[in-house]
Protein backbone atom coordinates (compact mmCIF):
# COMPACT_ATOMS: atom_id res chain seq x y z
CA UNK A 1 0.00 0.00 0.00
CA UNK A 2 1.28 3.50 -0.84
CA UNK A 3 1.47 5.92 2.14
CA UNK A 4 -0.09 9.34 1.82
CA UNK A 5 2.97 11.42 2.77
CA UNK A 6 3.25 15.26 2.74
CA UNK A 7 5.02 16.96 -0.12
CA UNK A 8 8.80 17.15 -0.03
CA UNK A 9 10.43 20.33 1.50
CA UNK A 10 13.24 22.07 -0.37
CA UNK A 11 16.53 22.91 1.28
CA UNK A 12 16.24 26.06 3.34
CA UNK A 13 12.45 25.96 3.30
CA UNK A 14 10.67 26.11 6.66
CA UNK A 15 8.83 23.01 7.79
CA UNK A 16 5.24 23.78 8.81
CA UNK A 17 3.31 22.00 11.53
CA UNK A 18 0.86 20.74 8.89
CA UNK A 19 3.69 18.87 7.17
CA UNK A 20 4.86 17.32 10.44
CA UNK A 21 1.30 16.31 11.44
CA UNK A 22 0.65 14.77 8.04
CA UNK A 23 3.83 12.71 8.41
CA UNK A 24 2.80 11.56 11.88
CA UNK A 25 -0.70 10.61 10.66
CA UNK A 26 0.80 8.59 7.84
CA UNK A 27 3.11 6.71 10.17
CA UNK A 28 0.30 6.01 12.66
CA UNK A 29 -1.86 4.52 9.93
CA UNK A 30 0.75 1.88 9.16
CA UNK A 31 0.09 -1.62 10.57
CA UNK A 32 3.35 -3.52 10.79
CA UNK A 33 3.03 -7.17 9.75
CA UNK A 34 5.96 -9.58 9.78
CA UNK A 35 7.00 -11.18 6.52
CA UNK A 36 8.54 -14.59 5.98
CA UNK A 37 11.32 -15.22 8.51
CA UNK A 38 10.11 -12.57 11.00
CA UNK A 39 7.80 -12.53 14.00
CA UNK A 40 6.13 -9.48 15.56
CA UNK A 41 6.09 -8.51 19.22
CA UNK A 42 4.15 -5.48 20.46
CA UNK A 43 5.66 -3.72 23.53
CA UNK A 44 4.80 -0.44 25.33
CA UNK A 45 7.75 1.09 23.53
CA UNK A 46 6.61 0.04 20.06
CA UNK A 47 6.53 -2.91 17.70
CA UNK A 48 9.58 -5.16 17.43
CA UNK A 49 10.32 -7.44 14.51
CA UNK A 50 12.43 -10.46 15.39
CA UNK A 51 14.17 -12.88 13.05
CA UNK A 52 12.88 -16.40 13.52
CA UNK A 53 15.26 -19.23 14.28
CA UNK A 54 16.68 -20.90 11.23
CA UNK A 55 15.26 -24.28 12.19
CA UNK A 56 11.66 -23.01 12.39
CA UNK A 57 9.33 -24.09 9.60
CA UNK A 58 8.24 -21.17 7.44
CA UNK A 59 4.66 -20.73 6.23
CA UNK A 60 3.96 -20.69 2.54
CA UNK A 61 2.29 -17.26 2.63
CA UNK A 62 2.94 -14.12 4.61
CA UNK A 63 -0.60 -13.89 5.97
CA UNK A 64 -3.26 -16.32 6.99
CA UNK A 65 -6.53 -16.24 4.99
CA UNK A 66 -8.71 -13.22 5.97
CA UNK A 67 -5.86 -11.75 8.07
CA UNK A 68 -5.42 -7.96 8.00
CA UNK A 69 -2.58 -7.00 5.67
CA UNK A 70 -2.80 -3.23 6.06
CA UNK A 71 -5.05 -0.65 7.66
CA UNK A 72 -4.80 3.04 6.72
CA UNK A 73 -6.82 5.77 8.37
CA UNK A 74 -8.60 7.99 5.87
CA UNK A 75 -10.54 10.73 7.57
CA UNK A 76 -12.48 9.13 10.41
CA UNK A 77 -12.53 5.66 8.79
CA UNK A 78 -9.96 2.98 8.02
CA UNK A 79 -9.24 1.42 4.66
CA UNK A 80 -8.43 -2.23 5.37
CA UNK A 81 -6.71 -4.69 3.05
CA UNK A 82 -7.33 -8.34 3.83
CA UNK A 83 -5.43 -11.43 2.82
CA UNK A 84 -7.72 -13.26 0.36
CA UNK A 85 -9.57 -16.18 1.87
CA UNK A 86 -12.05 -18.76 0.66
CA UNK A 87 -15.38 -20.17 1.81
CA UNK A 88 -15.54 -23.96 1.46
CA UNK A 89 -18.75 -25.96 1.12
CA UNK A 90 -18.92 -29.79 1.13
CA UNK A 91 -20.52 -31.11 -2.05
CA UNK A 92 -21.49 -34.82 -1.97
CA UNK A 93 -22.38 -34.78 -5.66
CA UNK A 94 -18.87 -33.62 -6.53
CA UNK A 95 -17.46 -36.36 -4.29
CA UNK A 96 -19.52 -38.99 -6.11
CA UNK A 97 -18.07 -37.74 -9.40
CA UNK A 98 -14.55 -38.49 -8.21
CA UNK A 99 -13.60 -34.92 -7.23
CA UNK A 100 -12.48 -33.70 -3.80
CA UNK A 101 -16.09 -33.23 -2.70
CA UNK A 102 -15.69 -29.51 -1.99
CA UNK A 103 -16.79 -26.26 -3.62
CA UNK A 104 -14.59 -23.20 -3.17
CA UNK A 105 -15.81 -19.62 -3.21
CA UNK A 106 -13.72 -16.42 -3.16
CA UNK A 107 -15.78 -13.65 -1.50
CA UNK A 108 -16.12 -10.32 -3.28
CA UNK A 109 -15.48 -6.77 -2.04
CA UNK A 110 -17.67 -4.26 -3.83
CA UNK A 111 -18.32 -6.78 -6.59
CA UNK A 112 -14.60 -7.57 -7.09
CA UNK A 113 -13.13 -10.90 -5.96
CA UNK A 114 -10.96 -10.17 -2.94
CA UNK A 115 -7.98 -11.94 -4.54
CA UNK A 116 -8.09 -9.84 -7.74
CA UNK A 117 -5.32 -7.23 -7.98
CA UNK A 118 -5.68 -3.97 -9.85
CA UNK A 119 -3.20 -2.59 -12.43
CA UNK A 120 -0.87 -1.44 -9.61
CA UNK A 121 -0.90 -4.87 -7.96
CA UNK A 122 -3.15 -3.73 -5.08
CA UNK A 123 -5.94 -5.87 -3.65
CA UNK A 124 -9.39 -4.36 -3.12
CA UNK A 125 -9.78 -2.42 0.14
CA UNK A 126 -12.84 -2.19 2.35
CA UNK A 127 -13.70 0.99 4.27
CA UNK A 128 -14.60 0.42 7.94
CA UNK A 129 -15.89 3.10 10.33
CA UNK A 130 -14.44 2.93 13.85
CA UNK A 131 -16.51 0.64 16.06
CA UNK A 132 -17.75 -1.57 13.24
CA UNK A 133 -16.61 -4.94 11.92
CA UNK A 134 -15.87 -6.75 8.68
CA UNK A 135 -18.02 -9.81 8.03
CA UNK A 136 -18.08 -12.52 5.43
CA UNK A 137 -21.74 -12.77 4.46
CA UNK A 138 -22.80 -16.31 3.44
CA UNK A 139 -26.13 -17.59 2.15
CA UNK A 140 -27.17 -21.24 1.77
CA UNK A 141 -30.25 -22.95 0.40
CA UNK A 142 -32.47 -25.46 2.17
CA UNK A 143 -30.10 -28.27 1.12
CA UNK A 144 -27.19 -26.60 2.93
CA UNK A 145 -25.30 -25.74 -0.27
CA UNK A 146 -24.02 -22.18 -0.76
CA UNK A 147 -26.53 -20.49 -3.07
CA UNK A 148 -24.63 -17.32 -4.02
CA UNK A 149 -21.08 -15.98 -3.94
CA UNK A 150 -20.18 -14.77 -0.42
CA UNK A 151 -19.41 -11.09 0.04
CA UNK A 152 -17.29 -9.07 2.48
CA UNK A 153 -19.55 -6.60 4.27
CA UNK A 154 -19.23 -3.95 6.99
CA UNK A 155 -21.79 -3.85 9.78
CA UNK A 156 -22.07 -3.13 13.48
CA UNK A 157 -20.27 -5.53 15.78
CA UNK A 158 -22.61 -8.33 16.82
CA UNK A 159 -24.65 -8.36 13.59
CA UNK A 160 -27.56 -10.82 13.79
CA UNK A 161 -27.34 -13.86 11.52
CA UNK A 162 -29.82 -16.29 10.07
CA UNK A 163 -29.04 -19.95 10.55
CA UNK A 164 -29.37 -22.80 8.13
CA UNK A 165 -31.43 -25.78 9.28
CA UNK A 166 -31.24 -29.08 7.38
CA UNK A 167 -34.33 -30.40 5.61
CA UNK A 168 -36.44 -32.76 7.73
CA UNK A 169 -38.87 -35.42 6.35
CA UNK A 170 -41.69 -32.86 6.22
CA UNK A 171 -39.61 -30.47 4.11
CA UNK A 172 -39.35 -27.76 6.78
CA UNK A 173 -35.63 -27.12 6.40
CA UNK A 174 -34.92 -23.40 6.22
CA UNK A 175 -32.77 -21.40 3.86
CA UNK A 176 -30.03 -19.40 5.52
CA UNK A 177 -31.17 -15.79 5.16
CA UNK A 178 -27.51 -14.73 5.58
CA UNK A 179 -24.94 -15.79 8.09
CA UNK A 180 -22.54 -13.03 9.07
CA UNK A 181 -19.17 -14.58 9.82
CA UNK A 182 -17.23 -11.98 11.83
CA UNK A 183 -13.63 -11.45 10.67
CA UNK A 184 -12.23 -8.39 12.50
CA UNK A 185 -13.47 -5.41 14.49
CA UNK A 186 -11.92 -1.97 13.96
CA UNK A 187 -11.62 0.12 17.13
CA UNK A 188 -9.42 2.88 18.51
CA UNK A 189 -7.78 3.13 21.89
CA UNK A 190 -6.64 6.65 22.79
CA UNK A 191 -6.53 7.49 19.12
CA UNK A 192 -4.50 4.39 18.27
CA UNK A 193 -5.80 1.61 15.96
CA UNK A 194 -7.06 -1.35 17.95
CA UNK A 195 -8.01 -4.45 15.95
CA UNK A 196 -10.00 -7.31 17.47
CA UNK A 197 -9.34 -10.34 15.27
CA UNK A 198 -12.06 -13.00 15.18
CA UNK A 199 -11.01 -15.14 12.24
CA UNK A 200 -7.82 -15.90 10.30
CA UNK A 201 -8.37 -18.97 8.14
CA UNK A 202 -10.57 -20.24 5.35
CA UNK A 203 -14.25 -20.64 6.32
CA UNK A 204 -15.76 -24.09 5.94
CA UNK A 205 -19.51 -24.69 6.12
CA UNK A 206 -21.17 -27.93 7.18
CA UNK A 207 -24.36 -28.99 5.41
CA UNK A 208 -24.77 -32.42 6.98
CA UNK A 209 -25.25 -31.56 10.63
CA UNK A 210 -25.89 -34.99 12.12
CA UNK A 211 -24.45 -38.48 12.31
CA UNK A 212 -26.68 -41.54 12.51
CA UNK A 213 -26.24 -45.21 13.36
CA UNK A 214 -28.64 -48.13 13.86
CA UNK A 215 -28.67 -49.52 17.41
CA UNK A 216 -30.15 -52.62 19.00
CA UNK A 217 -31.47 -55.72 17.22
CA UNK A 218 -33.80 -56.02 14.25
CA UNK A 219 -34.09 -54.48 10.82
CA UNK A 220 -32.00 -51.37 10.25
CA UNK A 221 -34.00 -48.22 9.54
CA UNK A 222 -31.00 -46.08 8.59
CA UNK A 223 -29.86 -47.32 5.20
CA UNK A 224 -26.94 -45.22 3.99
CA UNK A 225 -25.88 -41.85 2.66
CA UNK A 226 -26.76 -41.58 -1.01
CA UNK A 227 -23.72 -39.78 -2.38
CA UNK A 228 -25.24 -39.33 -5.83
CA UNK A 229 -28.34 -37.51 -4.56
CA UNK A 230 -26.67 -36.07 -1.46
CA UNK A 231 -29.37 -37.48 0.85
CA UNK A 232 -29.47 -39.70 3.92
CA UNK A 233 -31.73 -42.68 3.19
CA UNK A 234 -33.98 -44.53 5.65
CA UNK A 235 -36.09 -47.63 5.20
CA UNK A 236 -39.85 -47.44 5.63
CA UNK A 237 -41.81 -49.55 8.13
CA UNK A 238 -44.03 -51.67 5.87
CA UNK A 239 -47.06 -53.74 6.79
CA UNK A 240 -47.12 -57.43 5.95
CA UNK A 241 -49.29 -60.51 6.37
CA UNK A 242 -51.00 -60.21 9.74
CA UNK A 243 -49.71 -56.69 10.46
CA UNK A 244 -50.65 -53.23 9.25
CA UNK A 245 -48.24 -50.25 9.42
CA UNK A 246 -49.46 -46.67 9.16
CA UNK A 247 -48.40 -43.17 10.18
CA UNK A 248 -50.47 -41.58 12.93
CA UNK A 249 -49.26 -38.06 13.67
CA UNK A 250 -45.68 -38.33 14.93
CA UNK A 251 -45.85 -42.11 15.36
CA UNK A 252 -45.58 -45.15 13.10
CA UNK A 253 -48.10 -47.70 14.36
CA UNK A 254 -47.84 -51.42 13.62
CA UNK A 255 -51.20 -53.11 14.32
CA UNK A 256 -52.02 -56.82 14.52
CA UNK A 257 -54.48 -57.92 11.83
CA UNK A 258 -56.32 -61.23 12.25
CA UNK A 259 -59.70 -62.86 11.83
CA UNK A 260 -61.39 -66.23 12.43
CA UNK A 261 -62.10 -68.41 9.39
CA UNK A 262 -65.68 -69.40 8.60
CA UNK A 263 -66.72 -73.03 9.19
CA UNK A 264 -66.48 -74.43 5.68
CA UNK A 265 -68.17 -77.74 6.63
CA UNK A 266 -71.27 -76.06 7.98
CA UNK A 267 -70.91 -77.46 11.49
CA UNK A 268 -70.69 -75.70 14.79
CA UNK A 269 -67.50 -73.62 15.21
CA UNK A 270 -65.96 -71.52 17.97
CA UNK A 271 -63.82 -68.42 17.29
CA UNK A 272 -60.32 -68.77 18.70
CA UNK A 273 -59.42 -65.12 18.07
CA UNK A 274 -61.54 -62.71 20.10
CA UNK A 275 -62.56 -59.74 18.01
CA UNK A 276 -61.68 -56.57 19.99
CA UNK A 277 -64.24 -53.95 20.89
CA UNK A 278 -63.64 -50.26 19.99
CA UNK A 279 -62.84 -49.60 23.67
CA UNK A 280 -60.21 -52.38 23.70
CA UNK A 281 -58.65 -51.01 20.53
CA UNK A 282 -58.47 -47.51 22.04
CA UNK A 283 -56.93 -48.89 25.25
CA UNK A 284 -54.16 -50.53 23.21
CA UNK A 285 -54.32 -53.89 24.93
CA UNK A 286 -52.87 -57.16 23.57
CA UNK A 287 -54.64 -59.32 20.98
CA UNK A 288 -56.79 -61.87 22.84
CA UNK A 289 -57.24 -65.57 21.98
CA UNK A 290 -59.51 -68.17 23.57
CA UNK A 291 -58.00 -71.25 25.21
CA UNK A 292 -58.55 -74.88 24.16
CA UNK A 293 -59.97 -76.67 27.25
CA UNK A 294 -61.19 -80.16 28.27
CA UNK A 295 -64.84 -79.23 28.50
CA UNK A 296 -67.37 -79.04 31.38
CA UNK A 297 -66.80 -80.97 34.58
CA UNK A 298 -68.13 -84.53 34.39
CA UNK A 299 -67.81 -84.67 30.61
CA UNK A 300 -64.06 -84.48 30.30
CA UNK A 301 -63.31 -87.41 28.02
CA UNK A 302 -60.65 -85.35 26.22
CA UNK A 303 -57.39 -84.24 27.84
CA UNK A 304 -55.61 -81.05 26.69
CA UNK A 305 -51.93 -80.64 27.54
CA UNK A 306 -49.40 -77.96 26.60
CA UNK A 307 -45.83 -78.93 25.81
CA UNK A 308 -42.88 -76.74 24.93
CA UNK A 309 -43.71 -76.85 21.21
CA UNK A 310 -47.35 -77.92 20.85
CA UNK A 311 -50.84 -78.21 22.33
CA UNK A 312 -51.73 -81.91 22.64
CA UNK A 313 -55.35 -83.17 22.54
CA UNK A 314 -55.57 -86.74 23.95
CA UNK A 315 -58.33 -89.28 24.64
CA UNK A 316 -59.35 -90.76 28.01
CA UNK A 317 -56.91 -93.74 27.93
CA UNK A 318 -59.73 -96.35 27.45
CA UNK A 319 -58.49 -99.25 25.27
CA UNK A 320 -60.31 -102.46 24.18
CA UNK A 321 -62.27 -104.35 21.51
CA UNK A 322 -65.81 -105.66 20.89
CA UNK A 323 -66.62 -109.13 19.42
CA UNK A 324 -69.67 -110.87 17.86
CA UNK A 325 -69.65 -114.65 17.88
CA UNK A 326 -65.92 -114.51 18.59
CA UNK A 327 -65.22 -112.16 15.68
CA UNK A 328 -63.63 -108.79 16.55
CA UNK A 329 -65.95 -106.16 15.19
CA UNK A 330 -64.52 -102.96 16.76
CA UNK A 331 -61.18 -101.91 18.30
CA UNK A 332 -60.72 -98.75 20.41
CA UNK A 333 -57.56 -97.11 21.72
CA UNK A 334 -57.39 -94.05 23.97
CA UNK A 335 -61.17 -93.79 23.68
CA UNK A 336 -61.15 -93.62 19.88
CA UNK A 337 -62.13 -96.35 17.34
CA UNK A 338 -59.05 -97.58 15.53
CA UNK A 339 -60.44 -100.60 13.55
CA UNK A 340 -63.74 -102.23 12.47
CA UNK A 341 -64.18 -106.00 11.78
CA UNK A 342 -65.78 -107.42 8.60
CA UNK A 343 -68.88 -109.03 10.21
CA UNK A 344 -72.13 -109.53 8.26
CA UNK A 345 -75.37 -109.64 10.25
CA UNK A 346 -78.30 -111.31 8.32
CA UNK A 347 -81.63 -109.58 8.26
CA UNK A 348 -84.60 -111.51 9.76
CA UNK A 349 -87.80 -112.21 7.83
CA UNK A 350 -90.90 -110.25 8.74
CA UNK A 351 -93.86 -111.78 10.60
CA UNK A 352 -97.24 -111.19 12.18
CA UNK A 353 -98.77 -111.57 15.63
CA UNK A 354 -98.31 -115.11 16.97
CA UNK A 355 -95.69 -116.11 14.43
CA UNK A 356 -92.63 -118.05 15.49
CA UNK A 357 -89.14 -118.13 13.93
CA UNK A 358 -87.01 -121.21 13.32
CA UNK A 359 -84.00 -122.08 11.16
CA UNK A 360 -84.42 -124.80 8.54
CA UNK A 361 -80.70 -125.36 8.20
CA UNK A 362 -80.37 -122.80 5.45
CA UNK A 363 -82.16 -119.72 6.60
CA UNK A 364 -84.51 -118.38 9.17
CA UNK A 365 -88.13 -119.31 8.48
CA UNK A 366 -91.34 -117.92 9.95
CA UNK A 367 -93.79 -120.47 11.45
CA UNK A 368 -97.05 -118.69 11.12
CA UNK A 369 -99.58 -118.60 13.94
CA UNK A 370 -102.31 -121.32 13.54
CA UNK A 371 -105.91 -120.48 12.80
CA UNK A 372 -109.02 -121.51 14.81
CA UNK A 373 -108.63 -125.05 16.14
CA UNK A 374 -111.22 -127.71 15.06
CA UNK A 375 -110.60 -129.87 18.02
CA UNK A 376 -109.69 -128.85 21.46
CA UNK A 377 -106.53 -126.77 20.46
CA UNK A 378 -103.24 -126.52 18.64
CA UNK A 379 -100.11 -128.22 19.89
CA UNK A 380 -96.58 -127.29 18.75
CA UNK A 381 -94.77 -130.46 17.85
CA UNK A 382 -91.48 -131.25 16.16
CA UNK A 383 -91.29 -133.79 13.36
CA UNK A 384 -87.56 -134.34 13.80
CA UNK A 385 -86.57 -131.61 11.36
CA UNK A 386 -88.81 -128.60 11.79
CA UNK A 387 -91.46 -127.48 14.24
CA UNK A 388 -95.20 -127.53 13.23
CA UNK A 389 -98.67 -126.98 14.68
CA UNK A 390 -100.91 -130.03 15.34
CA UNK A 391 -104.73 -129.74 15.82
CA UNK A 392 -105.59 -132.48 18.29
CA UNK A 393 -107.60 -133.39 21.37
CA UNK A 394 -105.68 -132.61 24.42
CA UNK A 395 -106.18 -134.93 27.41
CA UNK A 396 -105.17 -133.49 30.78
Amino acid sequence: MKLRLPNKVRRGEAVSHETVNALIDALQSVLIQPGVGYERKVTPGGTILRIRQANQRESVTDFAPFAVREAEKVGSDYEVTLEPGRVICPDPVEAANGNDGLKWYVPTIGGVPMDEEDADGNLPVITVPVGQAIYCRIRRGADGMISETPTMEVAAAGEDSGHYQPVDPEGSGTEEVYRYHRIVEVNEDAGELDLVVWWKSDIQTVNQLWEGVNVGEGGDHYKEHDETAGTFDFRRTKGNYGANAATNGDSVEVDFDGENLNDLEGGQAVDIYKEPTPAEIAAGGPALFRQVTQGPSGRRQIEVAETGTAVQVMGNAVNGSGTVNGDVVVTAQDGLVTALGAVTVESLPSGSEGDMLYHDGTEWVVLGAPGVAVNEGWVLVHNGNNPEWLDTTVTL
